[in-house]
């Protein structure tokens, strides 16, 4: 018997321990389904329990206990199985402002299952595959400082305004209507923004000291994607 390179190993056991811990997840949610009425509301809103629960149990519950005994077919069966319930929850609750915690549990289950269906299948997550076209890591062409500032500077204005902006205002409509807002008690809300203002400050002027730092003594690197091979 062949034995797999440690690397690949230890990648293969990390994907088949997540895909066990979704296995006991999916059947404690399914408990909860079907004793809770809370639990059933908030993640599958009016739909039917029973013919929910008809496909998903086989194709999520068992196959990702199947998985975690590293039969393959079963991996990408419960990330298939993930990827379709996840679409069919967003549009569910994006029309019916119901299921919204479902939605987004079974986002996060959606890329779980993805990803531990790769370390199960190749012990490694194929970033070459990931990383293409303008995110691809490149060698960036020799330039002056000024002009490696001003491309920083494009791309802080880019990458700002769609993190800062354009993400945080759809996330605050899909979070009105799938209903995920949060009442924190007693004066904890002012709290909240308190820190997340100071982080926001203190996160912004890291990046950009490391933006000025790149650009200006990065031999050439005017953001993280692209590199300089200082051997030329």
């Amino acid at each position: 018997m062949t034995r797999l390179p440690v690397p690949k190993r230890r990648g293969e056991m990390i994907g088949r321990a997540y895909f066990a811990v979704q296995a006991a997840a999916g059947a404690l949610w399914w408990l909860g389904v079907f004793t809770l009425p809370q639990i059933r509301e908030a993640t599958l809103g009016g739909l039917d329990p029973v013919l929910v629960a008809a496909f998903d149990i086989p194709l999520f519950v068992v196959a990702s206990g199947l998985a975690a005994a590293a039969m393959l077919p079963a991996a990408w069966a419960t990330a298939a199985w993930s990827a379709c319930v996840t679409l069919g929850l967003v549009l569910y609750a994006t029309a019916t402002a119901e299921a919204g915690w479902g939605a987004l549990t079974m986002m996060a289950a959606t890329g779980g299952s993805v990803t531990a269906a790769f370390l199960v299948h190749t012990g490694r997550l194929p970033t070459e595959r990931i990383l293409f076209g303008p995110f691809a890591f490149q060698l960036a062409r020799p330039a002056s400082a000024a002009r490696n500032a001003a491309r920083t500077g494009a791309q802080i204005v880019v990458l700002w305004g769609l993190a800062l902006g354009v993400a945080p205002a759809i996330i605050a409509v899909v979070e009105r209507r799938w209903q995920l807002s949060l009442v924190l008690p007693g004066g904890w809300a002012d709290w909240v923004r308190i820190a997340g203002v100071t982080v926001f400050i203190v996160a912004s002027a890291l990046g950009l000291w490391s933006a000025a730092s790149m650009s200006t003594r990065g031999a050439g690197t005017p953001c993280p994607l692209r590199w300089r091979d200082n051997s030329l």
